[in-house]
């Protein structure tokens, strides 16, 4: 029994749920694989899981081998549904953030400097805030953000340094990848979206591709 995560593709060298299922088709065709249908969403393998798994007959798709709640996130299930529903551009995703935003609250801006005030203001005694960005981020120099260097020791000093040490994820100058941040947590943070997202709207009338936001 393999209890395999999402996500696990989002460094370089790693392969993910796709290379589980290739591996198993490659070596082992004569096994009985049962698994959850959730793995056909988008948010895994790409959402080719189907597809990899399209001349294989001996697969098995149960609703109960499917572990919807992280450990570390037992007690914000619903931030992980809405995290996921936004990310999906599913309708739901308003829903539910109606239910939680009162314990976790989204706000959006434009203006770094509102940014930082907002975090400053938040955070109290040992809380921790700092700047996310993707790994695909490219240039946020006019905003007065670099994106931290990947060493292991830039990497430290990000999260354990004080408020006061310029190195700190607290100082809000340094901008750490889903990479560097992985398994570590931060109380309060600022998200910032590069040019690798975007929200369109096609016209069903033409091809016509128009775009309705651009990421801040």
């Amino acid at each position: 029994m393999c209890l395999v995560g999402g996500g696990q593709e989002i460094n370089t060298g790693e392969a993910g749920i796709a290379e589980w299922i290739e591996s198993i088709n490659r070596n082992f065709p004569w096994w009985k694989i049962y698994i959850s249908p959730k793995l056909s969403e988008p948010e895994y393998a790409e959402g080719k899981v189907n597809e990899l798994l399209k001349d294989n007959k001996n697969v098995t798709f149960s609703e109960q081998l499917h572990l919807g709640v992280s450990l570390r996130s037992f007690r914000a299930e619903k931030l992980s549904g809405f995290i996921n529903a936004l990310l999906s551009f599913d309708s739901d995703a308003a829903k539910i953030y109606r239910d939680i935003k009162a314990n976790y609250p989204i706000y959006l801006t434009r203006d770094m400097n509102i940014a930082r005030k907002w975090l400053h203001s938040i955070s109290r005694g040992t809380e921790r805030t700092g700047i996310l960005v993707t790994k695909e981020a490219a240039r946020y120099k006019p905003l007065a953000v670099h994106i931290l260097p990947s060493d292991v020791e830039n990497t430290v000093h990000w999260f354990l340094e004080d408020k006061t040490d310029i190195r700190s994820s607290n100082y809000l100058e340094d901008a750490a990848t889903e990479i560097q941040v992985q398994g570590l947590e931060l109380d309060f943070t600022c998200l910032l979206w590069d040019a690798d997202v975007r929200y369109v709207q096609i016209d069903r009338f033409s091809d016509r591709q128009s775009h309705i936001s651009r990421p801040a």
